[in-house]
C-alpha cells in the first residue's frame, strides 16, 4: 500500500525533517524556490518571505540562505554555472535554456536525470533528478499517468564540473577517486 501525506501539516512534519537532515550535510546551503513553496503560499493564503520559509522548515540555520528567486547563480573554479527552477519541466528545456541564457545549466522542476550540452555543445545541459519517493506522491500514487518516472538524483559542482548522482551511484567507489 502507498503511504502519502494526509494532509499539508504532514507534508510540512516531513519537509522539515527532510530539510534538517540535508542542512546537516553541508557547511552551507542555498535554497531557491520552487513550485512547491509556490504551492505552500496558495495553502496558507498568504505571502510568505524567505526568512518565513528558513524559521518554518531550516530552523533559522546560519547553514541556510533561502533566496526569493527562483534561480541561483555558482562559480566554481571560474567557470558559471545557473542552477534553475522554472515553470517549464520539460525533458529539453536545459539545453533551451543553456542555449538562450549562454551559460552551464541545473535544471529543476523536470524531474528527468540526464547530463548532456546545449546545441552549441558549450555549455552543460543537466537535469538533476530529485529527491523524493514518487510512490509517496498523492498525486502520483492515486492516478496512472504516461509521463516518466520521477528519478532519483542530484548534481554536484566540484573544481567547475558537474557530477550527477542517482540511485545507482557506487557512493564507495567515488569515495576512493576523491580522496
Amino acid at each position: 500500500s502507498n503511504k502519502t501525506a494526509s494532509g499539508a501539516g504532514e507534508e510540512w512534519h516531513h519537509a522539515r525533517k527532510t530539510i534538517r537532515q540535508l542542512i546537516e550535510c553541508f557547511d552551507y546551503s542555498e535554497w531557491i524556490m520552487g513550485n512547491h513553496c509556490g504551492r505552500l503560499l496558495r495553502q496558507i493564503a498568504s505571502p510568505l518571505i524567505p526568512d518565513d520559509l528558513k524559521r518554518l522548515f531550516a530552523d533559522d540555520s546560519d547553514k541556510v540562505h533561502v533566496s526569493p528567486y527562483y534561480f541561483c547563480n555558482v562559480v566554481s573554479s571560474g567557470i558559471n554555472w545557473r542552477i534553475i527552477h522554472p515553470k517549464s519541466a520539460g525533458r529539453d528545456d536545459p539545453q533551451i535554456y543553456a542555449s538562450k541564457l549562454l551559460m552551464n545549466i541545473v535544471m529543476c522542476h523536470s524531474h528527468h536525470w540526464n547530463y548532456g550540452k546545449d546545441r552549441s555543445g558549450k555549455y552543460y545541459a543537466i537535469s538533476g533528478g530529485c529527491l523524493v519517493d514518487e510512490s509517496r506522491l498523492a498525486y502520483v500514487a492515486t492516478r496512472d499517468q504516461k509521463s516518466f518516472k520521477h528519478l532519483l538524483g542530484a548534481t554536484f559542482i566540484m573544481y567547475g564540473k558537474p557530477y550527477l548522482v542517482g540511485e545507482d551511484t557506487d557512493f564507495d567507489t567515488m569515495k576512493k577517486l576523491y580522496k
